[in-house]
């Protein structure tokens, strides 16, 4: 079997508030350049640069998003995913969200999904 999809932070440890980093060298230290985490339940973010303040479905969206900024667009928005552009840091490293999925097995994220549902039907 494999890992479960990733539908949820909490599947994998992220929490509410969360600020996400863009993957260095383009991971830019700007007070008003931000992503963060707005539920566990969901993939929902928060994304703002300057005074442009609006949620996003996922880290496809925030890296379709920056990237058009940045001027460098993909060619096919589709095919961005998010997983490599995003992470946090640990340590002062970074750490992208694919590898935060991989690194926890497949029994673990189980076990957050029944949790995760468990409250839900409360």
């Amino acid at each position: 079997m494999s890992r479960p999809a990733l539908t949820r932070w909490k599947q994998i440890g992220i929490q509410n508030g969360t600020k996400l980093f863009r993957k260095p060298p383009k991971r830019k230290v700007i007070d008003k350049s931000e992503l963060k985490v707005k539920s566990q339940e969901t993939m929902e973010c928060i994304l703002q640069n300057g005074k442009t303040r609006m949620s996003v479905n996922g880290l496809r969206d925030a890296e379709n998003y920056f990237r058009e900024i940045d001027g460098n667009s993909v060619k096919n928005p589709k095919k961005a995913g998010g997983w490599e552009y995003w992470g946090i840091m640990q340590d002062d490293k970074f750490v992208s969200i694919y590898e935060i999925w991989k690194g926890i097995d497949e029994e673990t994220q189980l076990a957050n999904i029944a949790r995760i549902e468990e409250t839900e039907t409360e």
